[in-house]
C-alpha cells in the first residue's frame, strides 16, 4: 500500500491502533482515522498513538472514536479522493 502526503487512512476496526502507527511510520503526512466499538480497546489505540499526533508541525493527524464497523460510520466528513482504506 502505497500512502501520499494529504491521504486519508481510514481503519473502521482499529482495535489497539497497531495499523495506524504502522502507516504513519511509512507517511507521517498524511490524516489517519481508527473507529472501533470496544470502548477499552479506544483507550488502547488513543494511548498507544498520542505521541504520535504533533498538530502544528505539519505532522499526521490521527483520530479514534467510537464507531461500529456493522452500523452506520462516521467518518464521512473526512473523505476525499484519497482515500485508503487498511
Amino acid at each position: 500500500m502505497h500512502i501520499r502526503e494529504g491521504d486519508v487512512v481510514l481503519d473502521p476496526m482499529c482495535g489497539a491502533g497497531t495499523l495506524l502507527i504502522e502507516a504513519y511510520m511509512t507517511q507521517p503526512y498524511a490524516i489517519y482515522l481508527g473507529g472501533d466499538h470496544d470502548s477499552g480497546q479506544i483507550t488502547k489505540s488513543v494511548s498507544n498513538t498520542q505521541h504520535l499526533n504533533r498538530n502544528g508541525e505539519n505532522c499526521a493527524t490521527i483520530s479514534i472514536i467510537k464507531a461500529s464497523a456493522y452500523g452506520e460510520l462516521k467518518f464521512q466528513r473526512y473523505f476525499n479522493e484519497h482515500l485508503v482504506v487498511g
